[in-house]
C-alpha cells in the first residue's frame, strides 16, 4: 500500500473512459518487484478530493531509481514514477474526502505493529538472553552481571508490553470493519511497539559488545536487529508525528473538557491511569507543536498500561505472569517520567538553538 503524492485528472481515449494518473513517490517498499500497486491520487482540478486505485505495474509504473537502504535487506525500496490511464473499474468506492480512505488502510498496518513487534522482541529476547548466558565473564557469565540482569529485564518487559497490545490488537480491533474508529489505537500502537522494538535491539546490542559491531559476525544478529527495528520508527508515519497527531486527537475528542480528564474516562487510558500515581496536568498544556509530541509519547505509554490492565481481566488466558506485569508497568511509568522530565526543560526554554 503506498501513498504518492500524485495529481489524477478524468481523461476520455479512443478505447474506454478513465482516469490518467502521472506523478512520483519514492520509498515505496518492493519498488522493484511489485507488480501491483494501490495508489492513492489527488485530483488536479480539485485539491481536496482524493481517489484510490488499483495500479499494474506494466501499465504505465516504472521504478526510476533503487534504493539502497541500510536495514530491512529482505524489502527493495526505490523512486518510481506513474504515468497511466487507469480503467473506471479500477478506482475504489472510498471516500474521497481529504484522506480518509487513506486513513483507513493505514490503520491497519500500523496496528499489525503489535503482531510484528511481539515476533521481534521476543526473539531478541531469546537470542540476547542466550548469549549472556553463554559469554564468560571473568569466573563466571555475562547473565551474572547485575547491570546485564536489569538489561534483560528491561527487554523482557518490552516483550510483555508488545503482547499485551497483540492481545488488544486481536479483542479490540477487526480488520474486515471501517478502521477509521480505531485510529487512536492505530497511531498509539505504532509509536510504543516500534519504540520498544528499537530499545530492545539497542540494548541487545550492547550486551553483544564488540562482536554487536561486527559485519555479518556469525554469532549474532543484533546489528541487523538494530537496523531493521530504526526504520519502523520512521517509515509509515514518523513516531514524532503520530505523537503529535494522538494529543490532536485527545484534544478533539475531548471537547470542552480538558485532555487529562478526558484521558481518565476513556476507555482505551482509563484503567491505565489508575495503575500509575503522577500528576499529569502537564498533558492540558498543548500550545506548541513540542508539547503536542512530547504529551503524545506519554499517552501512548498511558494506553500501554491500560491494555495491560485489560490483560489482568483475561484469567488464565492472559499472556504474561504477575512478575512481567508489573516490571511491564514500572518501565513504562518509567518512560512517563523521562518525558515529564524532558518537558520541564523544553518549558523553562533551557534549550537554544545552534
Amino acid at each position: 500500500m503506498n501513498q504518492p503524492k500524485l495529481t489524477t485528472e478524468e481523461k476520455k481515449t479512443t478505447a474506454n473512459k478513465g482516469y490518467h494518473l502521472k506523478g512520483e513517490k519514492h520509498w515505496q517498499a518492493f519498488s522493484l518487484t511489485a507488480d501491483w500497486w494501490l495508489v492513492a491520487a489527488k485530483n488536479i482540478m480539485d485539491k481536496k478530493e482524493f481517489a484510490y486505485f488499483i495500479v499494474q505495474r506494466n501499465e504505465g509504473w516504472k521504478t526510476i531509481e533503487e534504493y539502497k537502504a541500510i536495514g530491512l535487506k529482505a524489502i527493495d525500496y526505490g523512486r518510481s514514477t506513474i504515468d497511466a490511464v487507469i480503467p473506471e473499474y479500477r478506482k475504489l468506492n472510498v471516500t474521497s474526502e481529504k484522506l480518509l480512505g487513506a486513513i483507513d488502510f493505514l490503520c491497519a498496518s500500523r496496528l499489525s505493529m503489535a503482531a510484528m513487534a511481539t515476533g521481534f522482541i521476543s526473539r531478541v529476547y531469546k537470542e540476547a538472553k542466550d548469549r549472556a548466558q553463554q559469554r564468560p565473564m571473568g569466573n563466571g557469565k555475562l547473565s551474572e552481571v547485575g547491570y546485564v540482569k536489569y538489561k534483560l529485564k528491561l527487554i523482557a518487559a518490552n516483550k510483555t508490553i508488545a503482547q499485551t497490545l497483540f492481545t488488544h490488537l486481536k479483542t479490540k480491533n477487526d480488520f474486515r470493519a471501517d478502521l477509521l474508529n480505531n485510529f487512536f489505537d492505530a497511531q498509539a500502537i505504532k509509536v510504543l511497539a516500534t519504540d520498544k522494538m528499537l530499545e530492545s535491539a539497542l540494548n541487545y546490542q550492547q550486551l553483544c559488545g564488540g562482536e554487536g559491531y561486527r559485519y555479518n559476525a556469525p554469532s549474532n544478529n543484533s546489528a541487523y536487529a538494530l537496523l531493521d527495528s530504526r526504520v519502523y520508527t520512521i517509515f509509515d508515519g514518523t513516531n514524532d508525528l503520530l505523537s503529535q497527531q494522538i494529543t490532536e486527537y485527545c484534544i478533539q475528542e475531548a471537547k470542552d473538557k480538558s485532555v487529562l480528564d478526558f484521558l481518565k474516562e476513556y476507555d482505551r487510558t482509563r484503567q491505565g491511569l489508575d495503575l500509575i500515581n503522577i500528576d499529569l496536568t502537564v498533558l492540558n498544556h498543548n500550545q506548541t507543536q513540542e508539547e503536542k509530541v512530547m504529551n503524545g509519547q506519554i499517552i501512548s505509554r498511558i494506553f500501554g498500561l491500560n491494555c495491560l490492565a485489560e490483560a489482568t481481566q483475561m484469567g488464565n488466558k492472559k499472556p504474561f505472569e504477575y512478575g512481567d506485569f508489573r516490571n511491564a508497568v514500572l518501565f513504562l511509568t518509567a518512560d512517563i517520567k523521562k518525558a515529564l522530565s524532558e518537558i520541564e526543560i523544553l518549558q523553562n526554554n533551557c534549550l537554544s538553538c545552534m
